[in-house]
Parts: structure tokens; C-alpha cells; sequence
């Protein structure tokens, strides 16, 4: 197995000539973009995959395979080399799992996005024999075995018990026939002190069970999956024997027969599995070639993303906004603000190598979609469910339009308070992949922020948390090979890493400002009436009905002066005095 990384510069040559048109020459090294899995036994008789580039960190003026000292790229290239610098270690054998993740990431999104556009845009290219056949497809066929494994694990179990059934009773006429006895003076009975049990041959079902987990201890040992294999009821043939079987392109006995065999309807596709694997290198075509790779893979991690953060049913006019920007990730959680009611979280995932700064367009392009969720689409989606979409044509002035006392909070998403004026806090992220310095961890998906650089935020007023111009922007890191995993194989995750990323945010609003209620001593309008210029942008209601007014200072020396101002003058207004409190995730 060979190793190579996505956009490293590589000497001419080490990369061969395999990647054909995926090579790009910079002065005098090349390069590959694409990621994924490449086979053609012409040149090499193994499995070649190209690594995303974010598994190499750099330190000390090199990138290195999770920043390990002397495992730059071109010293890893074969995994079996003893001179590999890496040779025998765990890491090592990690990262050659990692690389079947690789390929069972690209290919569900091959699966699943075949005739879109993102396709196109990603130039996911497969090569004619892959396509045709998946016999030809050889971890394919391996990874369908995996599956069947966790799939039907019972059966096996089931099978066994019922083909051992009565192995330990004693066969008599057998104990009679072909031993001698023992006779008791005393009775004259025949005593057989050696007897022999029933023993039944093995049937064909388990002569195919045991070849199925011979070849998942080959594939355990040669591409070190994780497979738990349990506690076998037979010996299983030794890997080697499979591996030598694999390249030499011998056809196991138990699928020379015909599958007609087996009787029962899963054995007859275990059998269709392991007839894939073998008859993978029984084709008498010498020109074998497997090709799955993905050109921009920046593409494939959006979409992996996608999958674990974004809601399925967002509105189309949210997700796809009236200036031709479409929202990487948005999903509808919890407002941070009282979370009575419900808000969009919009997110904007970037595939960056190490820790590369976003800075320019990418802030201000993210700025614009939490600013066109509130105006152009949120806003417009409520008015249309008031007054209807064709009436709405015909107004001019929209901000005429007075607000429905019947909408309730958790039909309606709450984005402004039409007493105070007051916007709610618009959570606004990107979510960037992380790698765990020195180790591959699968289980946890390590999310969260990045402590290391200046938190962005956009504002036409200082100290006015509650303004529709006020943007605040997080970043976070996720572990990637958390990520890969949980696409690979579906698991849903979403609930997880919304609380997360919301405890976060409220947890950065405590921080950066301070949380006062006030209750006014007739009702809230008048009170707003005659404050308004003083807490306008300082100033929330969450619910239509509340009788409480939430007012936000920032910690700063400007923030801490205009509370002191406005405690003075609301004073005779309100009942007792302003009541400090911190937000909570709960």
C-alpha cells in the first residue's frame, strides 16, 4: 500500500505515473489535488489513496503527518517499508484504516451525488471497470463484507448452535463397535470407560461461514479495520493462505459450486459477496484499474458537514438567498436569548490545510448570509404567512404592517421584537476540520472554538447587542477523522454538536456582555415609548406578551458608562432595581 498527500509538492519522481492528468507541475516538483483511491496493477500491485491534506500539520518550517517528527510525505510513501520512518507503529497502522474511510466517504458521495451538480463541480471521476462491475471494485466488495458482518451477526451464532446441537451426546453403537469394554467381576456388566461422541461433519453453510470470517481476519490484519470477530466457533483459514488466494487469484472450493446450495436467502448473499471479493482477481483482463477519486475535496467535506449539522427542511428562499449566495449549513435550534422560541444557526464550513486564517471575503460573504437571513428571508417568510404572498406584491411600505397576536412563538421563528425594535442574536459560524495533534481518534468529534484568534464582529453602533447591523462570528475546529467516520457510515450527530455549538455561543455572549432584566411599574409600551432613544439596540422582549425587558451591556469601558446612565434614568420606571443574570444553555 502506498500513501500519498492532497496539494503536497512532491519530487517529479516519486509520484508516478498512475495519476496520469491528476498531476500538476510547480517548478520542479508536482503535485495532486484529488483525493481518494487509485488501483492499476500495471505499474503497481497494490492500493495507491491520496490523503486529505489536512492530516499534515507544520511545524518547524515542515508539513508532517500529524506533525511527527520525521514523517514528512515523501518518507511515508510505502506503508510496508521497513525504511519508513513510521514502520511497525500503531500511527502507522491507523493511518492505513484511515485510508478505507477515505475511499467509503468518497463513495457514498459518488453514490449519492451522481447526476448533481456538485458532482461536476468536484470533478469526481471513476474509471470505466469500477463503474461497470463491482466485482471489479475490489475494496468495495471488502467493505460489503464488513457490513454483512454487523448486519447479521445473529445468524451465525444461530447457525452453529443448531448444526452442534447434540455433538456431546454418546454414539453408542459406535462406543460398541469400535471399543472394547471393561466387565465388572462382581455383575458381569460391560463397563465402557472410553466412548465416543456424535460428530457430525461440517455442512456447506459452515464451510461458507468459515471462509467469510477467514477473509474478515485477512482484511483485520492487512488493512487493519476494526472488525470484532468474537469468539469463533471453528479454526479459520490464516491470513496469509487468504492473502496468497487474493493475488493469485485462486477460487475457494466453497465458491467454485453454485450458490443454488444454500437455502437460506442471506447465506445466498454472503455467497454474491464473497464470489465479488475473489472474482475480483479471477478476471483474466490484465489491465485492471480502479479509479475513485474526488478533485476538490473541499466539496466532499461540505457536504459531510452538511450532513451533521443542517436541518433537511429548510426553506428553499433561506437556503438559496435573493443575491445568489447559497448558506453552506443552516438548522433551526434554540434561540440563545431566553430559548423559548426558535432561530436559524447558519454555518460555513472550511476545508483549510492546518490553521490558515479566514480572513477577507470569506468574513464578510458570512456577515451577508446571517444579515440576508433576517431581512431578506426570515422577515419575508413571516409577512408572507400574514398578509398572504400576493397581497404582499402590492405593499409599499412593509414596515406598515402590524404584527399577528395570534402567531405563536414556536410556529414563528423570533427574530425581532417589534416593541423595543430589538433584533435577536443571529448565531453565525464557521466550522473548519481539525486534526488531534499526534493521534487519530474516530469517537469524538472534538469540536470546538478557536481560542487562538481575534473574534470577529460586525457593527454600525458600538454596545448595541440587540441591532439588526450587530454580527457576531464564531470559528470552530472538528476532528476530521470523527467526521469521515460518521459520514461513512450514517450516524446522526446533529443533536450533539447543535448543543455544543450553542452552549458555546451563549457562553461567549456572557463573556463579552453583561445581562439585566427590568420589569416596568405600568406595562412595557409606554416604558419603551419613553426610553426608547436611550435602549434602543440595548433592548429585547422574547415573548410578545412579556412584561420583562431584557437589556445587554458590553463589557467595555463605553458599555459600563451607558448602563450606569440608563440605570439613573429608568430608576422611577421600573420595579426595585435592574437584576443582573448570566444565560444559560439549558
Amino acid at each position: 500500500m502506498r500513501i500519498y498527500f492532497e496539494d503536497y509538492l512532491y519530487p517529479k519522481h516519486l509520484l508516478q505515473s498512475y495519476f496520469g492528468k491528476m498531476l500538476e507541475k510547480c517548478d520542479d516538483k508536482v503535485k495532486t489535488r484529488y483525493v481518494g483511491y487509485i488501483y492499476n496493477r500495471e505499474i503497481y500491485d497494490g492500493p495507491v489513496f491520496v490523503l486529505p491534506k489536512a492530516l499534515l500539520l507544520y511545524k518547524d518550517g515542515k508539513y508532517r503527518f500529524l506533525g511527527i517528527e520525521g514523517a514528512e510525505p515523501e518518507n511515508i510513501i510505502e506503508l510496508e517499508s521497513p525504511e519508513n520512518p513510521l514502520y511497525g507503529s500503531e500511527v502507522l497502522k491507523e493511518l492505513a484504516g484511515f485510508s478505507i474511510w477515505v475511499h467509503q466517504v468518497i463513495k457514498r458521495f459518488f453514490d449519492e451525488n451522481k447526476r448533481t451538480k456538485i458532482v461536476e463541480e468536484a470533478e469526481l471521476k471513476r474509471s470505466r471497470a469500477s463503474a461497470d462491475s463491482g466485482s471489479k471494485d475490489f475494496l468495495s466488495a471488502a467493505m460489503q463484507l464488513v457490513d454483512f458482518l454487523k448486519e447479521h451477526e445473529t445468524i451465525f451464532t444461530t447457525i452453529t448452535k443448531e448444526n452442534h446441537s447434540g455433538n456431546n451426546n454418546t454414539s453408542w453403537q459406535r462406543t460398541i463397535s469400535r471399543t472394547q469394554p471393561y466387565v465388572d467381576h462382581k455383575t458381569g456388566e460391560p463397563v465402557y470407560v472410553q466412548t465416543i461422541n456424535k460428530k457430525k461433519e461440517i455442512d456447506t453453510n459452515e464451510k461458507l461461514i468459515i471462509l467469510f470470517y477467514s477473509v474478515l481476519n485477512f482484511l483485520k490484519k492487512e488493512y487493519h479495520l476494526k472488525i470484532n470477530l468474537g469468539e469463533l466457533a471453528y479454526p479459520i483459514i490464516q491470513a496469509s493462505k487468504v492473502e496468497a488466494m487474493v493475488k493469485s487469484g485462486i477460487c475457494p472450493k466453497e465458491i467454485k459450486g453454485t450458490r443454488n446450495l444454500y437455502f437460506r436467502e442471506d447465506l445466498r448473499q454472503l455467497w454474491k459477496l464473497l464470489d465479488a471479493f475473489f472474482k475480483y482477481n479471477r478476471s483474466t483482463n490484465e489491465d485492471k484499474k480502479d479509479l475513485l477519486v474526488v478533485g476538490n475535496f473541499h466539496i466532499v467535506f461540505e457536504t459531510m458537514i452538511d450532513e451533521l449539522l443542517s436541518d433537511d427542511d429548510v426553506p428553499a428562499k433561506l437556503k438559496y438567498q435573493n443575491d445568489d449566495k447559497i448558506v453552506d449549513h443552516i438548522y433551526l435550534d434554540r434561540s440563545l436569548i431566553g430559548g423559548n422560541s426558535n432561530i436559524y444557526f447558519i454555518g460555513d464550513s472550511k476545508y483549510y490545510k492546518d490553521a490558515h486564517d479566514i480572513t477577507g471575503a470569506p468574513l464578510y460573504k458570512q456577515f451577508t448570509y446571517a444579515r440576508n437571513a433576517i431581512q431578506y428571508n426570515v422577515e419575508q417568510l413571516y409577512l408572507e404567512q400574514i398578509v398572504g404572498s400576493e397581497k404582499l406584491k402590492e405593499l409599499r411600505y412593509r414596515d406598515s404592517i402590524p404584527m399577528d397576536l395570534s402567531a405563536k412563538t414556536e410556529e414563528m421563528q423570533k427574530f425581532k421584537d417589534s416593541l423595543t425594535e430589538g433584533y435577536n442574536v443571529t448565531p453565525n459560524f464557521f466550522i473548519r476540520n481539525g486534526v488531534p495533534d499526534g493521534r487519530i481518534d474516530y469517537a469524538d468529534p472534538q469540536l470546538q472554538a478557536n481560542k487562538e484568534i481575534k473574534e470577529d464582529i460586525q457593527r454600525q453602533f458600538e454596545d448595541r447587542l440587540f441591532d439588526r447591523d450587530t454580527l457576531l462570528l464564531r470559528e470552530y475546529y472538528i476532528n476530521l477523522f470523527f467526521v469521515m467516520r460518521a459520514y461513512a457510515t450514517h450516524e446522526d450527530w446533529s443533536e450533539e454538536l447543535h448543543a455544543v455549538i450553542r452552549a458555546d455561543l451563549i457562553e461567549n455572549l456572557n463573556r463579552k456582555y453583561s445581562f439585566f432584566k427590568v420589569r416596568p411599574k405600568v406595562l412595557p409600551v409606554p416604558f419603551v415609548w419613553m426610553h426608547l432613544h436611550e435602549i434602543i439596540g440595548k433592548a429585547y422582549r422574547t415573548d410578545f406578551y412579556d412584561e420583562e425587558i431584557i437589556l445587554a451591556f458590553e463589557n467595555t469601558p463605553k458599555g459600563r458608562a451607558n448602563k450606569e446612565a440608563i440605570s439613573i434614568s429608568i430608576k422611577d420606571d421600573i420595579e426595585g432595581p435592574m437584576e443582573q443574570f448570566i444565560l444559560k444553555a439549558e
